[in-house]
């Protein structure tokens, strides 16, 4: 407490602590937002991803048949689009959501390492090629070296499921069937890769000729005895069959 030497001359009225100065509604506004506007801001952030993520959910569709796309050497840009559009009359709607969807995995994996122009673009294709056949993605792929890839994974199968025995003639020459002498594949009309300067670039029916139609395995896999699994894979072997009815083979 102040001494009364210093205060006797001091009017009590000075003394009294001045009332808080009522802050109009104008003034509480701007006050609130200075101290409150990162928590909105943070907040609306958070908010917004977590909209977009439920949307992503949402509104995604999901494809009633996956097809394998797997080469040694660089696929045609929007190959895979178009594949997806033309192959989708030999499919039915599987999921039951009204539409019908294929989808086009497509995976570049060079076994020459002078071929490889990108090590990681590489190690992905390896990842996910990898995490189809744990999952189950694609019950059938179109691939141009089938031996190469039955060597390395081993996944490939004969149309009756069994499996080709490497350690005697395995004939991989058997597996699948050839694109340009399935006559439902060879007669789609996919068009030419467009250049830059919007010339036709590769023919994507001479790209595809020999590439194969080729099953993978089920009986003798992880997905055996899975029931989703062996739904998908024997409804997807009714698609396969329909691609390849008729395939023309050389006398």
């Amino acid at each position: 407490m102040a001494s009364a030497r210093y205060t006797w001359q001091i009017d009590p009225e000075e003394l009294k602590p001045e009332e808080p100065k009522e802050l109009t509604k104008e003034e509480k506004a701007k006050n609130f937002w200075y101290y409150h506007k990162w928590h909105f801001l943070i907040g609306g952030v958070a908010l917004a991803l977590v909209v977009m993520f439920v949307w992503e959910i949402v509104a995604k569709v999901e494809p009633d048949y996956t097809v394998g796309l797997l080469s040694t050497h660089s696929i045609p840009m929007g190959m895979a689009e178009q594949l997806s559009e033309k192959l989708t009359p030999f499919c039915d709607d599987r999921n039951g959501d009204g539409e019908v969807v294929v989808q086009i995995s497509a995976y570049t994996i060079s076994n020459n390492p002078d071929q490889i122009a990108d090590a990681n673009m590489q190690m992905a294709n390896i990842t996910r090629f990898t995490g189809d056949i744990q999952i189950g993605e694609s019950m059938f792929f179109l691939v141009n070296e089938p031996e190469l890839f039955q060597e390395s994974y081993g996944i490939f199968a004969y149309d009756d499921d069994t499996m080709p025995d490497p350690k005697t003639d395995p004939g991989y020459q058997k597996l699948g069937h050839r694109w340009g002498s399935c006559p439902q594949l060879a007669s789609l009309d996919l068009g030419c890769v467009k250049n830059i300067d919007g010339s036709d670039g590769v023919d994507m029916q001479e790209f595809l000729a020999d590439f194969r139609v080729v099953p993978r395995g089920l009986k003798n896999s992880a997905l055996n005895g899975k029931k989703k699994a062996e739904a998908y894979y024997h409804d997807a072997m009714k698609v396969y069959a329909a691609m390849t009815a008729g395939e023309e083979t050389a006398e």
